[in-house]
């Protein structure tokens, strides 16, 4: 009887089965978006009037700016990335922006832009390194530099620090 019944219901549990491991399958197949930095929209930066607009009236229409120009404070940058991941695979970018807005001595508005995709690939990587001074070690001074560095008479320290015998305690001699 109890098998017979079993029976009866194993088609309607293998359909319940497939039908919710196909979801969940789907379900995986979903983007998975991220928004990183401050993605601005066109339509706030489409707001900002040169002349017009302060420092204080550009951070309530489009909040706090990524970043600052290095060397001039009258520059910021809004720099923001979208991008979508399906499942196991690696992160695609679908927008990415970075709005410049610049401001005069007074503090007030001159220039709101997109920098576009193009002048990002105009700008030239400097490749090569940066000098340092001082003397070059090479495998010689290392070596006759660590001569006498080993094999110290017990109870010398290098440290310079004698009291070795603990908080409390006597030095050890």
């Amino acid at each position: 009887m109890f098998q017979k019944r079993f029976l009866s219901l194993y088609p309607i549990f293998m359909l319940g089965l497939a039908l919710g491991l196909s979801l969940v399958f789907l379900g995986a197949c979903s983007p998975h978006e991220k928004n990183h930095g401050n993605l601005v929209q066109d339509h706030l930066v489409d707001r900002l009037n040169s002349g017009k607009h302060t420092k204080q009236t550009v951070l309530k229409i489009l909040g706090s700016p990524t970043t600052r120009a290095a060397f001039d404070n009258n520059v910021w940058y809004y720099i923001g990335q979208k991008t979508e991941t399906y499942g196991i695979f690696e992160p695609e970018i679908v927008d990415q922006k970075i709005i410049l807005v610049a401001f005069d001595d007074d503090g007030f508005m001159t220039t709101a832009r997109e920098i576009d995709a193009q002048t990002l690939n105009k700008l030239t990587l400097v490749e090569g390194e940066t000098p340092t001074t001082g003397t070059e070690v090479n495998v010689l001074d290392q070596f006759l530099g660590n001569l006498g560095r080993f094999n110290q008479p017990l109870g010398a320290s290098t440290s310079g620090d004698d009291n070795i015998g603990g908080p409390g305690l006597p030095p050890e001699r």
